[in-house]
């Protein structure tokens, strides 16, 4: 039974279990808002650059037309819709340009709308900020975006501007946080309108994807949610955030035991940007080309992706959406093993996740005027869930079970240690007297002096 509860404790799993119920929602970040613009290539923009990237001084309609379609199919490369691409050159049969020799980064963020463009006015616990200032450029998988109070931003700003999330005096980035919660308690954007900047070739309907993530992770994509641009529309996003931290006591167990990364690791990556990172280098390894918006993190001269790499992200779009699960999971077919793609990517043992509840309403107000679309980004409690991961079977455990052991079968307790802790002392003292006396007899009877015996032998010789 003894080696039974060591191998519980070298082998314990790990548990998560309610810390405290009413965590005041002071204590998190606020999260961060993504906002990306369905439409990514301003019409006027892209015009204005035609000459330019063509490297032709007259342009004729078809060539125009031809130059315009070629971007809009560039714009339908994202994850996790790689195929959109491909199926709207096949549909149309489409020839298109393949712009091998631009830099489709350069490009696509020149063509893009900028903030003063998509927003008209922010305001941050009610009180109006600039929305320059308050949204940064986010380069995402699903192209480039803007985002409110993430540390996976870009850094145009200056340190020293009231920009969120804000830089400590060491140089970490600090998230705003919010002590309040309800509607109007936190972030609130007002949009402007320009469907007149969609392509002609573009027949989505115009609106904005919006992702609520933790500030220190980069957002997916693929849990956007869809705000159409509509006048006078209101969408609230009521938001509720559970905390998780790590015990010290999961250090001691291997990252496999465990589960989950902690800073002594050496994992610089959160899981999501881990996942984005891999998804990136699976297509750099079967394409044989990096997106535009993953140039960052694909081996330096990687070629970018244009339209003739359109199939070959088609085909592994699939791959894409799915990882693999891990060695000996249960309850997957051999095809869904095939069509995925292999990451390695822990989730971290310290986070704390957010959900948002979408609400809409369509009303007129005084200030929603024609043409602009609202959200309001809010807290819904002022009190969280936090939770506390440990280990099943800590060291407490162990002393306590050894010593339920002992009691059980040998009667043991903490006065029958100390009585045999007595009598071995006592004995091993008296042991220690009885050699000491003994050798000092010894010595004694050495030093003596022995006495000398004569010996006198006298007889009878004939």
């Amino acid at each position: 039974m003894a080696n039974t509860v060591w191998q519980a404790f070298r082998a314990s799993p790990t548990q998560t279990i309610v810390e405290n119920p009413s965590f005041p929602v002071w204590n998190v970040d606020f999260p961060a808002l993504t906002i990306c613009n369905l439409n990514k290539i301003q019409r006027t923009k892209a015009l204005a650059l035609m000459s330019e990237f063509l490297n032709m001084s007259k342009i004729d309609n078809e060539t125009e037309k031809l130059y315009l379609d070629s971007l809009f199919a560039l714009g339908l490369m994202r994850y996790p819709y790689y195929h959109h691409a491909q199926l709207y050159i096949r549909r149309g049969n489409k020839r298109l340009m393949d712009f091998e020799k631009c830099n489709l980064t350069d490009l696509m963020f020149r063509v893009m709308a900028k903030q003063n463009e998509i927003f008209g006015t922010c305001y941050w616990k009610g009180k109006e900020i600039g929305c320059n200032v308050a949204f940064r450029l986010q380069i995402t998988e699903e192209g480039f975006c803007y985002s409110f109070n993430s540390k996976t931003s870009e850094n145009p700003i200056p340190p020293d501007m009231d920009s969120p999330p804000f830089q400590d005096k060491v140089g970490n980035k600090q998230p705003w946080r919010n002590n309040a919660a309800g509607r109007t308690t936190g972030l609130e954007v007002f949009f402007k309108s320009s469907e007149e900047e969609y392509l002609p070739a573009d027949q989505r309907t115009p609106g904005y994807n919006l992702i609520i993530h933790n500030p220190s992770e980069l957002p997916d994509v693929s849990r956007a949610l869809f705000l159409p641009r509509t006048s006078s529309r209101v969408t609230l996003l009521a938001v509720t955030a559970s905390r998780v931290h790590a015990s010290p006591e999961l250090a001691r167990l291997s990252l496999k035991d465990r589960g989950c990364t902690m800073e002594h690791d050496g994992q610089d990556d959160v899981q999501e940007n881990c996942k984005a990172r891999c998804r990136i280098l699976d297509i750099v390894k079967h394409c044989h080309c990096v997106p535009y918006f993953g140039v960052r993190r694909a081996p330096v001269n990687t070629p970018q992706c244009t339209i003739k790499h359109a199939k070959c992200l088609a085909a592994k779009n699939a791959e894409q959406r799915n990882i693999r699960p891990p060695e000996g999971s249960t309850g997957f077919r051999k095809t869904d093993l095939v069509y995925s793609i292999n990451c390695s990517c822990p989730p971290s043992c310290s986070t704390t996740d957010y959900t948002a509840e979408l609400l809409v309403a369509h009303r007129m107000d005084p200030y929603l005027y024609e043409g602009y679309a609202y959200i309001d980004v809010y807290f819904k409690d002022l009190e969280i869930v936090s939770y506390v991961r440990d280990v099943k079977f800590g060291l407490m455990d162990l002393l306590v079970s050894f010593g339920g052991l002992a009691g059980l079968f040998l009667g043991f307790s903490i006065i029958s240690a100390v009585e045999i802790l007595y009598f071995i002392m006592r004995f091993v003292i008296r042991l220690l007297f009885v050699i000491a006396r003994r050798n000092r007899i010894k010595g004694k009877n050495k030093n003596a002096e022995e006495p000398v015996i004569t010996w006198t032998v006298s007889g009878y010789y004939p």
